[in-house]
């Protein structure tokens, strides 16, 4: 009899507990991003160029950067194309990114960079 009642109450007690606390009692506000922001921050993935050693950079978080899709354009609207990723790194620090980062996924690996914005 007494496992007929435990077992419903060990299932609804996550439903009574309560984690978070309550903005309102505490007197924080909750983290909101702001237009504020200081860096703008952006994503390189490098690619081979078909039977080529070659490579051309598919671009995420650049909205003003010349693309198609997400493949970063010249001023000819054709593909910019690289011999390494060394060569295409030293470019987007002229154009003024910063490196961060580096991470793999799915896709290949990926470079993080940022920038300051300029107001």
């Amino acid at each position: 009899m007494k496992k007929l009642f435990l077992l419903p109450a060990l299932a609804l007690l996550p439903c009574l507990a309560m984690a978070q606390t309550d903005t309102l009692k505490t007197g924080t506000a909750p983290l909101i991003a702001t237009s504020k922001a200081t860096e703008q921050y952006a994503s390189i993935l490098p690619r081979n160029k078909f039977m080529s050693s070659r490579i051309t950079l598919l671009v995420e978080g650049m909205p003003e950067a010349s693309t198609y899709d997400k493949e970063l354009l010249d001023d000819r609207r054709q593909p910019m194309v690289f011999d390494n990723v060394v060569d295409a790194l030293n470019y987007m620090a002229r154009q003024g990114w910063l490196y961060v980062n580096t991470y793999a996924d799915d896709h290949g690996i990926h470079y993080l960079l940022r920038r300051p914005i300029v107001k």
